[in-house]
C-alpha cells in the first residue's frame, strides 16, 4: 500500500528570531516499501503531534480502485463527531489533549474492503493561525476557506497562495482578506489541492502560517441542459435517517444534479408528508431530512422539539416532500419543482466547529444607486431577537438553541407558507400519486388558483412604483426601476410604502412573497410575541429613521389580508380570533436612532 503522509503542523514565530520561522511548505514523504504491489488507495494524515487549536485531517483517496464508501471508527481519545459513510475525509479541531486513534474501513466498488489506522497526539500548545477546516468536495463545487487568526495577529497582513502545480485559481474576498473562494477543478482521479495562508507584519516578516488540504473528488460532468433544476455543482448529501422509509430516493429526488424538470420524482416515489398522514410526528419529518453534515439534522430536530406544544411546524411540513440542509445553501428557499424546503444551516449552527463546515459567501453586499434603504427587525421586550443577520461565520461564540429559535422560526414560517401556497394541506388527499410536483405546481400557477394569486386579486398591492423598484433592489428578479425618477428619495419611498398594504418592501417582488411575508410577521407575533419593526433610512444618515412602524400587520387594511393568508394555510386555526390578538401598530418617530444591532446585520436584507 502506498502511504502518502502530509504533515500540516507549521511552527509559528514567537518573535525570538529566524530560527522559529514557519516551514514554507507542508512536509511530504511517502512510505512505499520495496517489493510492495501498487496501492489501491492513498492516505492523508496529520503529523504525529499537533497543537490543541490546530485542524486535524485524515483522508483516504482513490488510487487504482474506486472507493464506494468509508466508515470511520474512533478507537481512543476525546470524542470526535465523525462524518457520514460517504465522506473520505475527516477534519476537526481537537476538543482536548490526549492520544487519538481512528480506523477507516474502506469498501471499494468491486466489493473488496481494506482498512487503515490513524493516530496522533494533541498537546497543549496553540498555533497563531489556523484554516478551518480541511474538507472534501466534488469537482466543480464552489469552496470557501477562512483563516482564523490569534488576537495578536489581528490587523496584520494576510497572504494566500496555491501550492499546487499548476496553481489553482482563487479569489480573495474584497471585504475580508482572511477569506478566499475558488471552484474545485475538474480532475480525473481524487486529488489533494493545497493552499497556504501566511500572516506578516508591516515590514514583510512572516509571523505565522498554515496549510489546508481540500480533497477534490471525481464527479459526473455537469449537464448544460436547460431543464436541469440545479445547474451548479451541489455538495454531497445523505439522508439524516439512514434507514428511513425514503432513504433510497431522497437525495435523487430533491438534491441532485440529475434532477430535470421533466423527470422529477412523482408523488408515488416521494409523496408530500401530509398525503398519507394528516397529523405527522417529528420522526416523520426527520425521515425526510437530507444533510451534508449530521450536526445539521440534530440541530433541526432540536428546534422542532421546542415547538412540540404548538405543533405549528410539524403541521406546516405536511406540504413538503423533504428538507435539505447542506453546507452550500447560503439562502433558504422552497422549490415547487421538487416540493422540498432548502434550509441554510447557518441559522442552525451553535458552535464555531459547526459554522466552520459551511460555505461562506462573499462579504461584499449587493449595491444599487438609490439614495435610501430599508431595515427590519423583530423585537421582544425591547430587544431585537432577529435583525436581518445572524452570527458571523467566523464567530467563536457558542450559542444555545433558544437564542437562534426566532431566526429559525421566521425562516420556516416564510418558506412553509410558500409550500402551503403550492400544496395546500386541505387539498392533499386529492393530489394524484402519479403526478409530479413540477407539473402539479405549474398547473396551479397557470390556472392562477394559488392562494397568493387570490390574495393579489382580492387584496392587491397599490403602488406600481414600488412594484418596479423592488425588482431593481432585490436580486433574482428581472426588470424594474424604469419608472423611478432621479429625485426619488427616502421620503418619497416612505410615503408610498406607508399608504400601501404590504408589511415589507420585499412583498413587492412577487405575489408569492407578499403572501409569505404576511404569514411570517403574523405568526412571529402570535407565537413568539416578536413584533416586526420596519424602517426607511437615507444613505446620508444611515442610523436615523426617515420613517418607521412597529407591528404594521395589525393595521386594519393589512389585518384583513393577514386573516386571508392564515385561513388559506391553516384551516384548523380560527384566523378571525387569532388576528384579534395582534398588537396595535405603532408609528416610530422620524429622526429616531435605530439602536445598535446584533453582529451580522446588513442594510438591505432579502428575507428567505
Amino acid at each position: 500500500m502506498l502511504l502518502l503522509v502530509i504533515g500540516l503542523t507549521l511552527v509559528a514565530c514567537d518573535g525570538s528570531g529566524p530560527a522559529n520561522k514557519p516551514d514554507p511548505l507542508p512536509r511530504y514523504h511517502n512510505s512505499i516499501k520495496p517489493g510492495l504491489p501498487p496501492a489501491d488507495f492513498q492516505v492523508i494524515e496529520a503529523d504525529s503531534e499537533i497543537s490543541l487549536n490546530e485542524t486535524v485531517v485524515m483522508a483516504v483517496m482513490n488510487d487504482l480502485k474506486s472507493i464506494a464508501s468509508v466508515s470511520w471508527v474512533q478507537l481512543s481519545g476525546p470524542e470526535v463527531e465523525l462524518p457520514g459513510p460517504a465522506s473520505k475525509l475527516v477534519s476537526f479541531v481537537p476538543a482536548g489533549v490526549g492520544y487519538y486513534r481512528f480506523r477507516s474501513d474502506i469498501r471499494f466498488d468491486d466489493g473488496e474492503t481494506a482498512e487503515h489506522e490513524f493516530s496522533f497526539s494533541v498537546v497543549a500548545s496553540e498555533s497563531l493561525v489556523n484554516i478551518k477546516l480541511d474538507r472534501s468536495v466534488l469537482m466543480g463545487q464552489e469552496v470557501s476557506l477562512r483563516a482564523w487568526l490569534d488576537d495578536s495577529l489581528q490587523g496584520k497582513n494576510v497572504f494566500w497562495e496555491s501550492l499546487n502545480t499548476p496553481e489553482v485559481e482563487f479569489f480573495r474576498d474584497p471585504g475580508d482578506p482572511r477569506l478566499i473562494h475558488f471552484t474545485a477543478p475538474d480532475i480525473g482521479n481524487d486529488s489533494a489541492i493545497l493552499f497556504k495562508v501566511s500572516v506578516s507584519d508591516s515590514g514583510g516578516e512572516e509571523l505565522a502560517s498554515d496549510v489546508v488540504i481540500v480533497l477534490v473528488e471525481r464527479a459526473e460532468e455537469l449537464s448544460r441542459d436547460y431543464r436541469q433544476l440545479f445547474s451548479h455543482r451541489l455538495a454531497r448529501v445523505h439522508p439524516f435517517v439512514a434507514d428511513g422509509p425514503f432513504h433510497e430516493d431522497l437525495v435523487y429526488c430533491i438534491y441532485s444534479n440529475q434532477i430535470f424538470s421533466d423527470t422529477t420524482c412523482s408523488f408515488l416515489k416521494l409523496p408530500l408528508t401530509g398525503m398519507y398522514k394528516e397529523s405527522p410526528e417529528i420522526a416523520d419529518i426527520m425521515d425526510r431530512v437530507v444533510v451534508s453534515h449530521d450536526w445539521m439534522g440534530r440541530r433541526f430536530e432540536e428546534f422542532l422539539r421546542l415547538d412540540e406544544d404548538n405543533r405549528d411546524f410539524v403541521k406546516l411540513f405536511r406540504s413538503v416532500t423533504g428538507i435539505v440542509i447542506s453546507e452550500d445553501i447560503s439562502s433558504s428557499f422552497f422549490h415547487a419543482g421538487t416540493g422540498a424546503l432548502y434550509l441554510r444551516p447557518r441559522i442552525l449552527a451553535l458552535t464555531p466547529a459547526e459554522r466552520a463546515t459551511l460555505f461562506e459567501p462573499s462579504t461584499l453586499p449587493a449595491g444599487n444607486d438609490l439614495s435610501f434603504f430599508t431595515r427590519w427587525r423583530y423585537m421582544l421586550d425591547g430587544l431585537p431577537v432577529v435583525s436581518g443577520g445572524v452570527i458571523p461565520y467566523h464567530s467563536r461564540e457558542t450559542l444555545r438553541m433558544e437564542e437562534l429559535q426566532y431566526e429559525i422560526a421566521r425562516t420556516l414560517y416564510h418558506e412553509l407558507a410558500h409550500a402551503a401556497d403550492y400544496f395546500p394541506a386541505a387539498q392533499l388527499a386529492g393530489v394524484p400519486e402519479w403526478e409530479r410536483p413540477w407539473d402539479y405546481a405549474r398547473q396551479r400557477e397557470r390556472n392562477q388558483i394559488l392562494s397568493s394569486d387570490l390574495l393579489s386579486q382580492q387584496f392587491p398591492l397599490v403602488s406600481n412604483e414600488l412594484l418596479s423598484l423592488a425588482k431593481l433592489v432585490f436580486p433574482g428578479f428581472e426588470g424594474g426601476g424604469d419608472v423611478i425618477s432621479a429625485d426619488f428619495d427616502a421620503a418619497s419611498f416612505a410615503a408610498l410604502f406607508d399608504a400601501d398594504v404590504a408589511v415589507d418592501f420585499y412583498a413587492f417582488t412577487a405575489a408569492r412573497e407578499d403572501f409569505a411575508m404576511l404569514y411570517e410577521e403574523a405568526m412571529m407575533q402570535l407565537r413568539y410575541g416578536a413584533i416586526r419593526e420596519t424602517g426607511v433610512f437615507s444613505k446620508d444618515a444611515p442610523d436615523y429613521l426617515v420613517w418607521g412602524q412597529s407591528g404594521r400587520v395589525a393595521l386594519d387594511r393589512i389585518r384583513s389580508r393577514a386573516r386571508f393568508v392564515m385561513n388559506s394555510i391553516r384551516e384548523d386555526q380560527d384566523a378571525e380570533i387569532i388576528s384579534g390578538f395582534l398588537a396595535d401598530t405603532v408609528d416610530m418617530a422620524a429622526g429616531e436612532r435605530w439602536s445598535a444591532e446584533p453582529s451580522g446585520s446588513i442594510p438591505v436584507v432579502t428575507p428567505e
